[in-house]
């Protein structure tokens, strides 16, 4: 039986450098752990000042939101909801005899809405900014994962900035 011969340089440890030079500067500062001050400043400035107006409801495309989000309800049941000639949760079965945007931000602000417990009509606007302060967020950290794959990581962080 042939003996194992351990080489002298595998068994050697070498003391732990840490990386001081620019390079390894500059690859925290562009890595994605930036990305969270960025993304939090982004949500801070949405939110700031949200409740602009003071219920007055300058932009009539909110103000016709929140009109028919305070008159839609939930279906009682599967079979009530799939009906849309009967479901309260139809846009076109409340009091109004048009509606021309979309269901999914509309079911999304009631939902949010009924959790929070915003559904008068003096504050059932905001959970639908809540929404839209989220989804903008969210195209901020969009920006940065093309600009990453497109450019590079230094040149994503300054776009979603």
């Amino acid at each position: 039986m042939r003996a194992r011969t351990i080489k002298p340089e595998a068994t050697q440890r070498v003391a732990f450098q840490p990386r001081r030079s620019v390079s390894g500067l500059l690859a925290w500062l562009t890595s994605a752990w930036c990305l969270v001050p960025i993304a939090a400043l982004a949500l801070v400035l949405r939110l700031t000042g949200i409740d602009w107006g003071s219920n007055h409801y300058y932009h009539p495309d909110e103000l016709f939101m929140t009109m028919v989000l305070t008159d839609i309800r939930g279906p009682g049941s599967i079979g009530t909801y799939f009906d849309t000639a009967i479901s309260p949760l139809n846009p076109y079965n409340t009091r109004f005899d048009s509606y021309v945007y979309g269901t999914f931000p509309l079911f999304a602000a009631k939902l949010l809405a009924s959790l929070t417990g915003y559904t008068e009509f003096g504050n059932a606007h905001l959970p639908g900014r809540w929404l839209s302060a989220l989804v903008d967020v969210g195209s901020v950290l969009v920006t940065y994962w093309i600009g990453r794959h497109l450019f590079g990581r230094a040149v994503a962080l300054l776009a979603a900035f």
